[in-house]
């Protein structure tokens, strides 16, 4: 059953009259048509790192459908390429036993399906779906190693050892790459996927852990935690082309869609900066939750959602307007989250 979001505030509301029975009833047998019909539907995920939960809210109506248990300490979520399931990694686990699984959660019914175990490999946390849909790609930190997974039979194929301990990961398709961040030893780890094999380590900045991929694969982008810094890396060469100073702490870092800026979590800071990929430096800054951290873009382009864990809210930002529009309340520590596009 679905519920509204308690935390959920707007900076406008809309007046609500009453119709005509006539309306009312064509109103009612135009729902009942929908309802029967199978509809896009888009679904935000928020993995809720200390109540070891997935919040899946309709994206549209800011309406919570599920919150569906995951293992102990989940920090990150992506979603299947046909958008009908979600894959939550379970980075914490207990002092006895570091996680070592993914949870699977069907996004039809709502319900968690199981678990994929990753053992030997330890304290999986960053995710990532291969361009195809074919591979489901995830960091095991403490084991130091990359997980590729069958996505369809959910089956772990193989692991590959990194020299760092590797947090997060992004894809770069048209390159048969994936470019993954190691916060301790502040490098970026190349992975060529088709041979399955390390390409190169990149020396990024202290404290490398966000990371991004323009849209069209030209550059990605580091968010350096301890240095305040984004290093910008050619896909072409694999080398460092330039680094931007972006402020305290930037966890987490997203393209726009249209591929024109970047915005960068800054956790002490508690804001958001804007980046410029033309003029490579900050245009813009602003103020949102306390401690923000994960960072997901709408599809359009013209929304961000920031999750502010130490205040378990989400910030909406209108990136047009440069404006917190509203917030939702989620569970204990929101970090990590996507988008699912459906039908039903």
């Amino acid at each position: 059953m679905s519920r509204r979001l308690p935390g959920f505030t707007a900076h406008s509301r809309e007046e609500h009259r009453l119709k005509p029975p006539l309306v009312l009833a064509s109103t009612l047998v135009a729902m009942a048509a929908l309802s029967r019909a199978a509809v896009p539907t888009s679904l935000l995920l928020i993995v809720n790192k200390s109540d070891s939960t997935l919040t899946i809210v309709d994206a549209r109506a800011r309406v919570v459908q599920a919150t569906v248990p995951t293992g102990r300490g989940p920090h990150e979520v992506a979603v299947s390429s046909d958008g009908r399931t979600a894959f939550v990694s379970n980075y914490v686990g207990t002092r006895e036993d570091r996680g070592h699984t993914i949870t699977v959660v069907d996004l039809v019914s709502l319900k968690p399906l199981g678990e994929i175990e990753l053992l030997p490999s330890r304290g999986p946390h960053g995710l990532a779906v291969t361009r195809d849909g074919r591979w489901l790609l995830a960091t095991a930190e403490v084991s130091k190693t990359i997980v590729r997974i069958d996505a369809k039979t959910q089956k772990v194929e193989a692991s590959l050892e990194t020299a760092d301990g590797v947090h997060m990961i992004a894809v770069a398709g048209r390159h048969g790459k994936a470019y993954a961040a190691s916060i301790p030893a502040g490098t970026v780890t190349v992975v060529d996927l088709n041979r399955w094999k390390v390409l190169a380590v990149i020396r990024s900045g202290a404290g490398s852990e966000g990371i991004d991929i323009t849209p069209d694969e030209r550059f990605v982008l580091v968010s350096n935690r301890e240095a305040g810094t984004v290093s910008v890396i050619d896909t072409s060469t694999d080398r460092i082309a330039r680094t931007v100073d972006v402020g305290r702490f930037p966890i987490r870092i997203k393209v726009t869609p249209d591929g024109s800026r970047a915005l960068v979590s800054n956790m002490r800071a508690n804001e958001i900066a804007e980046i410029d990929l033309k003029a490579w430096a900050v245009s813009r800054r602003l103020p949102v939750g306390n401690a923000p951290v994960g960072i997901l873009m709408a599809p359009t382009g013209e929304l961000v959602y920031v999750a502010a864990t130490a205040s378990n809210k989400l910030s909406i930002v209108d990136l047009k307007a440069w404006q917190v529009i509203g917030e939702l309340e989620a569970g204990r520590e929101p970090d990590g989250m996507a988008y699912a596009r459906l039908e039903r």
